[in-house]
C-alpha cells in the first residue's frame, strides 16, 4: 500500500463521495420538480489539497496523471493546436492505423490561424465553450496563454501538452484523453478534477486515491507533513472533508482568559492614568524648553557685547602704540638740551614731554 493510502482512510474517502453524490441527486430532483434547470445534469468532481506552506514549483505546463476510471466520454469534442502548417499534422493523424487518431480529434488548427481567427474576446469565449478538451503541441504551449486569454484558464480548460513527434500518435492522443491534470499554481490550495457526478462513488474514490498518491508523493514539499487538509466537492456544492491534519507537537495553542467587566473597567482606568501622566510630562518638557530659550538669548547677547568691547579696546591700544612711536621718532630727531642721552622723556597728563627730574631745564617741549 502506498504512503498516501496509509495516511488517508479509504473508507472516509468513499463515505464523502457517497454523501456528495446523494446531495447532487437530491438537488437535481428538487430543481426538476420546480421546473428550474439551474443545476447541470452532470458536474465535475474536484479534490482540493491545502498545504501548510506555498510550494515554489509553479509551472505553466500541466502534469498528466493517469487514473483508473477515465471520465471523459468517447463522444467528447477535442481540439488540437499545432505548429504551422496544420496540414502536416492532419496528414499524420490520417496516417495512423484506420485513421483512429483523426477520429478522436474533432478540430486541428495551427497557431497562425488561431491568432488570426480568434482574436476578438467573443470568439475566444465561443471556442472555449465549443470543445471539452484542448490538446496542444508541447512546443507551442508557452505561446498559448497570451493567445487564448484568461477565459480558458478560469474555466480550467488549459491546453494539455502532447508530443506530436512520436511515432505512436494514437497512443499519445488516447493517453491524453484518459488522464486528469495537475495545474501547479502560486498558492497553497490546488484543485484536481477526479471525475463526474455520473460516475459511481467507488470509481470516484479510486480516482481520488490515485491522484493524491501521485500529487503528494511527487509535487508537495515534505509530502504528508506539509498537507493541511483535503476536501472533495463539485462546482456548486460545499467542500466535504476527507482529511485534516492534527496540530504539530511544537505548536502551542494559547487560550485567552475571559474578559470581565471589572477587568475592562480597571484596564480603562489604568489607560486614563497613563495618558494623564504623558500629558503632564509633555507640559513639563515644554516649560523647561521655554526657560532655556531666554537663557540662550542672553548668553548670545553677552557674547556679542564682549566681542564689541574687545574690539574697541584693541582700537584704543593701536592708537596709543602709534602715538608713542611718533613721539619716540620726534625725540630722536630733536633731543632736549641738558638732558642726558640715557634719560628717557616722560609725558604729563596734557600730553607734553617733561624734563627728567634733577635736570636744570626750565622749558617743556610739547609733542606734536
Amino acid at each position: 500500500m502506498s504512503q498516501s493510502h496509509r495516511a488517508l482512510d479509504p473508507t472516509q474517502v468513499e463515505r464523502s463521495t457517497k454523501a456528495l453524490l446523494a446531495w447532487f441527486n437530491k438537488s437535481k430532483s428538487t430543481e426538476e420538480s420546480s421546473e428550474l434547470a439551474l443545476i447541470p445534469e452532470n458536474q465535475s468532481v474536484w479534490v482540493v489539497v491545502s498545504t501548510r506552506t506555498i510550494p515554489d514549483n509553479f509551472k505553466i505546463k500541466p502534469v498528466r496523471i493517469t487514473i483508473p476510471h477515465p471520465f471523459l466520454p468517447p463522444t467528447a469534442s477535442v481540439c488540437l493546436i499545432t505548429k504551422d502548417p496544420q496540414r502536416e499534422y492532419k496528414d499524420k493523424l490520417d496516417a495512423t492505423p484506420g485513421g483512429e487518431a483523426r477520429k478522436l480529434v474533432n478540430k486541428v488548427i495551427d497557431v497562425s490561424k488561431l491568432r488570426a481567427k480568434y482574436k476578438p474576446f467573443e470568439a475566444k469565449r465561443q471556442l472555449c465553450r465549443e470543445y471539452d478538451l484542448f490538446l496542444a503541441d508541447e512546443r507551442v504551449l508557452p505561446l498559448l496563454p497570451k493567445i487564448l486569454g484568461k477565459k480558458f484558464f478560469e474555466a480550467k480548460k488549459h491546453p494539455v501538452p502532447v508530443n506530436l513527434t512520436k511515432t505512436d500518435l494514437l497512443g499519445e492522443i488516447k493517453g491524453a484523453r484518459s488522464s486528469t491534470y495537475l495545474h501547479l499554481n502560486r498558492g497553497n490550495c490546488t484543485s484536481i478534477r477526479v471525475g463526474l457526478t455520473s460516475q459511481t462513488a467507488e470509481e470516484l474514490a479510486a480516482n481520488i486515491l490515485t491522484v493524491l498518491d501521485t500529487v503528494i508523493t511527487n509535487y508537495v514539499p515534505r509530502k504528508w507533513s506539509n498537507v493541511q487538509s483535503i476536501h472533495v466537492k463539485t462546482s456548486e456544492s460545499v467542500a466535504l472533508p476527507i482529511y485534516n491534519s492534527l496540530p504539530e507537537e511544537k505548536m502551542v495553542i494559547e487560550v485567552k482568559p475571559q474578559v470581565t467587566k471589572e477587568r475592562t473597567k480597571r484596564k480603562r482606568e489604568e489607560t486614563e492614568v497613563d495618558e494623564q501622566k504623558k500629558v503632564e510630562k509633555k507640559a513639563r518638557n515644554e516649560d523647561a524648553a521655554e526657560e532655556e530659550v531666554p537663557k540662550k538669548g542672553s548668553e548670545k547677547k553677552a557674547s556679542k557685547k564682549g566681542v564689541k568691547e574687545a574690539s574697541k579696546e584693541a582700537v584704543v591700544e593701536d592708537k596709543q602704540s602709534k602715538s608713542l612711536g611718533l613721539l619716540a621718532k620726534e625725540k630722536k630727531d630733536k633731543p632736549t638740551s641738558g638732558a642726558s642721552a640715557s634719560e628717557k622723556p616722560s609725558r604729563n597728563k596734557a600730553g607734553a614731554v617733561e624734563a627728567p627730574k634733577g635736570s636744570k631745564a626750565k622749558k617743556i617741549v610739547k609733542a606734536k
